[in-house]
């Protein structure tokens, strides 16, 4: 048994929670380590100092004056708005998580919000104003697709029983 294993059981070594045969590997490499036999002293002499320390005792109007002075402190806390996000952003984890959904959110729209218009295929002139500016929002991969959510549809209307509903992708109804 290293010093690390050693330090990790001496609490439920002297507690004596620890099994019988960790109790002996500790109290074998406790034999043989100075530094780790101190470490142990200390940790017992903390152990009797807290334990001959007596019970805290509070009168019940203490715990009165205690609770409402920690029921209005949470009440104040909850009130600021911005307590929560600057608690959330004390956490390395969340701080990172939260840049970098930021990030992603600026550089998307940046990428959509400045993207070149590609102008409306309009081959016969038929086009208004409303659909022209539909025909901008799709892709082609969406008009790939067209076709299939309609048969998709068609299954979906079907399965609902409202056989009078148009579906249709085409806006006629």
């Amino acid at each position: 048994m290293n010093c690390l294993q050693t330090r990790e059981l001496i609490v439920e070594t002297l507690s004596g929670s620890a099994p019988p045969n960790l109790r002996r590997a500790v109290d074998t490499h406790l034999a043989s380590c100075a530094a780790c036999r101190a470490e142990a002293a200390a940790l017992e002499e903390t152990t009797r100092l807290l334990r001959d320390v007596p019970e805290a005792r509070l009168r019940d109007e203490q715990w009165d004056g205690f609770m409402a002075q920690l029921d209005a402190r949470l009440a104040a806390e909850h009130r600021r708005p911005w307590n929560r996000v600057r608690r959330w952003l004390r956490r390395p984890r969340h701080a990172w998580a939260t840049a970098g959904a930021t990030a992603a959110l600026v550089v998307g729209l940046g990428s959509v919000l400045l993207m070149p218009a590609a102008p409306p295929v309009d081959p016969d002139g038929a086009f208004d104003a409303a659909t022209i500016h539909v025909v901008k929002l799709l892709s082609p991969q969406v008009v790939e697709g067209m076709p299939a959510m309609n048969a998709s549809l068609a299954v979906w209307k079907v399965g609902l029983g409202a056989g009078e509903v148009s579906y249709d992708l085409s806006g006629d109804r």
